[in-house]
């Protein structure tokens, strides 16, 4: 087990193998991956408004 870490990652792992040991690590893990693909969803959709603001609304 990961502790002391002082970075983002560290603490990740850590709090993973936590819900792990609880039980709730693939509940966990599946609203982990839900959140990035929504999240590059939306950045998809910023980037286009911002940069393809005609090819989008032509």
């Amino acid at each position: 087990k990961i502790e002391g870490g002082t970075g983002a990652p560290c603490r990740l792992v850590a709090r993973l193998e936590d819900s792990q040991n609880t039980g709730g690590g693939w509940f966990g893990f599946l609203i982990f991956c839900l959140l990035l693909a929504i999240m590059g969803v939306v950045a998809k959709a910023v980037y286009d408004f911002r940069f393809n603001l005609d090819k989008t609304f032509s």
